[in-house]
């Protein structure tokens, strides 16, 4: 049993229904199952909360975030009253939760208990009952639907994949809520026309023309009966952890519960299941669950919900949560809703997907009681929107019901097609919305034009002509060797790549290039494009004779083994018919090197390998015995850092042949003269290259992006060979720092964190607040979770191999810095704003505390510090105490910037908490003589 997270804390993330089946088959293992019985249902849905979403995150970065707490709160008192009133919370949807009633009472009793919670709950959303819970009022103007139905629900466990199960609830009961809340007004509680016969007597109510019957009052009622939850125990925690997501459970161990809820860039996928449901058949409805999964994890994507409504059962997936994001999530979120589609449609299943991309909060939200894992945001409302328009859509044209919003379209349009489909006009978003169908999951040609790699290859004389030597020495003399290229992501290992391919094609070798996918992990799998080209099949592999023309006598017997690296469909010979297992491999790998060395008989060969941190084993192998054993060839190895580095690459690293090559970054006139090239200028403004230079690190692709983002934000002009910067577009600085990192380079930065531990990663997300370079002391100090210094530096060290950080200075203290300022950027924006808040307050308390006096560099600090955690009135006054002291030193524009941002910050405060007159006139004062010191 692996776990170290409470058992309190698992159980929260599953509802009753499923801790009372764990205690009464005393069982720890899993398998599909299928359960009826009577239920009363209950579903409660926030009205507006889509416009509200809309309002709250257009344009406003914390919207989401404020979202969420609003969410947080009205869950965890709804839950709250539906447990006092003997309800389950079976399925949280979004803005809305399902709660069923069963046991030991006949059906109109439970129909009755249900219908009172409803009206509990109506009263619990008035203003006057909201503002009693904690003292807090209600922090949007929102109101509840509540429908409420009965009769026999089905449940079924299904899936099992990775260990990982779902709970599906469905059944008339769960229909007829869905319906009943749809005919609801704001602050209705309606009861379904099947449910109002055993209710009736005890409540009296409006009748709507379907037979629902809209709540008025109850003219009897049952004693409350709170709801009676199993005791836990150990056995279960298994079981527990099987219905979780993965991108909890390791936070949880690590005891980080309380810093689950990141920012983050998500692909989301909602996908319809309308013939999923009740009376399907449980192995079909496992075959299909496994389906879906098979499909979501082969592209490393996450299963967030299955829930269900008056449409049927809807599946939510995301691509990017922790801890398995990518740079291509959009496009492994396509491919996987194409996959789902065409496999579903083969066991003769609709479905309607909806894709979008964008930026969600994703955390917990409800009660310590009772929670779930989610993600809150524009794109995860839009996702569900674009789900239901192509199920419209396909319901009234026949197409493929699959849509995607325009970012994801966007992201992905190098490798897939898309046919851009008149905008849609959706429920509770005020625009229409761009939207898009993919075509196929064909690659699309590799895009070309200002973004291709065009020009020289600037800041890589050393490498160039190392490669103009390696390959001069194969070709004259035969002599092969290897070349390991090692660099960040970004750095220029794909240019290099290309160079070489350029100067062998040059010299009239042949070229064969691979490469390794996150997608796909197969064995040999970087190597089948290689052999591919050396062993053309051209359909004809099956055909007698041809294994002896194209093999030879000798080799012919083994070829069925080529089916490693072919697609071929060869029959197992008397010898390839004895070989298994590890025989089998060692026959393979021996085969493909005798095939490798027979090729560069005829001439010597050129072979690239890129991304070879995603090898599968046996292309590393073969890697490796290529080197050692096949003469007359030349191997380029291109791989980001990689923490746990394959014993092969080791050996390969220390061939007497092997030239090692690591890629620094750029220096900052060789950044200039690449932005340069890009905009096809003469010269770029300073303080244009020396910003993106600095903020870089030197990392041309890096460079390339924010270069893109200044342009694309209008503030660079290029007309002709000159470029400047634009008049009133604003300062350099400030746009940078205030638009967003590209996703691309994001997604990248995101990628590399989640490789990382739950506990290395808090780590880095606390450094991030204290800035480009930390000591080890102050990382210690302000740490929510761990303090001991030893591991701290255990940490760190992986942190320094993982290419994040580097060692500063050991004295007189130990000192860090990240090797790029972006990585920082990316680690903090990471943190929800309210895990920042608390950060930088206790960072801010610490200075506080460090009885240096007040400078006017930590007047400075500590003013950001206090403004970052919301603690305006501190802030304030240090921003005027920089200023006062800038204004002492001669630093008239610095002086001028602190004392009219805490001006601006005074006009803002409440009379209490504002500064005097005479305060505030001293500080006007001070403004004057700054921007008199400014003009002379």
């Amino acid at each position: 049993m692996i776990t170290s997270a409470p058992l309190e804390d698992l159980a929260s993330y599953v509802p009753a229904l499923i801790l009372r089946r764990m205690a009464a088959d005393m069982g720890t293992t899993m398998s599909p199952s299928v359960e009826r019985f009577p239920a009363a249902a209950l579903f409660a849905d926030l009205s507006g909360f889509t416009a509200l979403t809309e309002q709250l995150s257009l344009h406003n970065p914390a919207g989401t975030e404020e979202l969420t707490q609003i969410l947080d709160l009205y869950f965890g008192h709804l839950v709250r009253v539906v447990a006092a009133h003997g309800g389950d919370v079976v399925k949280f949807a979004g803005d809305g939760l399902l709660a069923l009633w069963y046991g030991d009472e006949g059906l109109p009793q439970l129909a009755q208990r249900a219908m009172q919670c409803g009206l509990s709950v109506q009263m619990m959303m008035s203003p006057e009952v909201w503002g009693s819970f904690d003292g807090t009022r209600a922090p949007a103007p929102l109101k509840m639907r509540v429908g409420v139905g009965a009769g026999d629900v089905t449940t079924m466990h299904i899936g099992g994949i990775f260990g990982r199960w779902e709970l599906l609830v469905t059944g008339e009961p769960v229909e007829q809520t869905s319906m009943a809340e749809a005919q609801a007004r704001p602050g209705d509680v309606v009861i379904a026309a099947e449910a109002w016969p055993l209710v009736a007597e005890c409540c009296v109510g409006e009748p709507l023309p379907s037979g629902a019957v809209r709540l008025g009052s109850l003219t009897d009622y049952l004693p409350m009966r709170g709801l009676e939850t199993p005791l836990l125990r150990a056995d279960m925690a298994d079981v527990l952890r099987s219905y979780l997501p993965k991108a909890i459970l390791a936070r949880m161990d690590a005891g980080q519960t309380a810093w689950l809820a990141e920012q983050r860039q998500v692909t989301v996928l909602f996908v319809n299941l309308p013939g999923l449901r009740a009376d399907t058949p449980l192995r079909q409805a496992q075959k299909l669950m496994r389906t879906i999964q098979s499909m979501l994890y082969r592209f490393e994507g996450s299963i967030s919900r299955l829930g269900t409504d008056s449409k049927g059962p809807t599946l939510v997936a995301a691509l990017g949560l922790p801890p398995l994001s990518h740079e291509n999530d959009p496009e492994r979120g396509v491919r996987a809703a194409l996959a789902i589609q065409s496999a579903l449609a083969d066991m003769g299943f609709a479905c309607a997907i909806g894709v979008t991309t964008g930026d969600a909060l994703c955390g917990a939200v409800g009660c310590a009681a009772r929670r779930e894992y989610t993600m809150m945001g524009l794109i995860v409302n839009r996702s569900a929107r674009l789900m239901q328009a192509a199920a419209a859509q396909a319901a009234h044209d026949g197409g493929a019901a699959l849509l995607c919003d325009a970012a994801t379209a966007h992201a992905t349009h190098h490798a897939l097609r898309f046919e851009r489909l008149p905008p849609l006009a959706l429920k509770g978003v005020s625009e229409l919305v761009p939207v898009y169908r993919p075509l196929s999951d064909e690659a699309a040609q590799q895009r070309q034009g200002p973004d291709a790699h065009t020009g020289a290859l600037i800041g890589r004389a050393r490498e160039l002509a190392m490669i103009e030597t390696m390959v001069g020495d194969l070709s004259q003399h035969g002599h092969g060797g290897t070349m390991l290229i090692e660099g960040d992501e970004g750095i220029g290992k794909t240019r290099l790549i290309e160079a070489l391919h350029a100067a062998a094609r040059g010299a009239g070798l042949p070229v064969f290039a691979g490469a390794g996918s996150p997608v796909d992990a197969a064995p040999y799998g970087a190597w089948r494009s290689i052999f591919g080209a050396l062993i053309p099949t051209d359909g004809h592999a099956e055909r007698a004779g041809w294994a002896a023309e194209t093999l030879g006598e000798e080799l012919a017997p083994l070829a069925p083994l080529l089916r490693a690296v072919l697609y071929i469909d060869l029959e197992d010979t008397s010898i390839t018919a004895q070989m298994d297992g590890q025989v089998r491999a060692d026959n393979t790998r021996d085969l493909l090197v005798r095939l490798l060395a027979q090729a560069t008989r005829s001439s010597p060969l050129v072979i690239t390998i890129e991304d070879s941190q995603w090898l599968d084993a046996s292309s590393w192998a073969l890697l490796l015995a290529a080197a050692e054993r096949v003469d007359r060839l030349l191997l380029a190895i291109a791989a980001r850092p990689m923490p746990d580095t394959p014993p092969e690459y080791q050996r390969l690293a220390y061939l007497p042949d092997t030239r090692r090559v690591q890629l620094s970054g750029l220096e900052p006139e060789q950044v200039r003269d690449l932005l340069a090239q890009r905009l096809e200028v003469d010269s770029v403004p300073r303080e244009v290259w020396q910003l993106i230079a600095s903020r870089s690190r030197g990392n041309p692709f890096f460079s390339e992006e924010l270069l893109h983002t200044l342009r694309d934000s209008g503030l660079i002009l290029v007309s002709g060979r000159e470029s400047h910067v634009v008049a009133g577009a604003g300062d350099p600085l400030h746009v940078l720092n205030s638009v967003r990192l590209p996703s691309t380079v994001q997604g990248l930065i995101t990628s590399r964190i989640d490789r990382l531990s739950p506990a290395q990663q808090l780590t880095l997300k606390v450094a991030s607040v204290i800035g480009q370079g930390f000591t080890l002391s102050t990382l210690s100090a302000i740490h929510p979770v761990e303090r001991d210094p030893g591991r701290l530096v255990d940490q760190l060290f992986t942190l320094q191999q993982a290419g994040l950080v580097l060692i500063e200075s050991f004295d007189p203290e130990l000192a860090y810095t990240f090797k790029h300022a972006v990585a920082a950027e990316v680690a903090y924006n990471l943190m929800s704003f309210r895990q920042r808040r608390q950060l930088h307050r206790s960072l801010a308390e610490r200075y506080e505390a460090g009885g240096e006096g007040v400078t006017a560099a930590n007047a400075a600090q500590l003013a950001y510090h206090w403004r970052q955690a919301n603690d305006l009135p501190r802030a304030m006054g240090y921003l005027a105490m920089a200023g006062e002291q800038a204004l002492r030193a001669g630093a008239y524009s610095e002086a001028g910037g602190f004392l009219r941002e805490a001006i601006q910050i005074a006009e803002g405060l409440p009379g209490a908490a504002a500064p005097d007159l005479a305060t505030r006139a001293r500080w006007e004062q001070q403004l004057g003589e700054a921007h008199q010191g400014m003009t002379g």
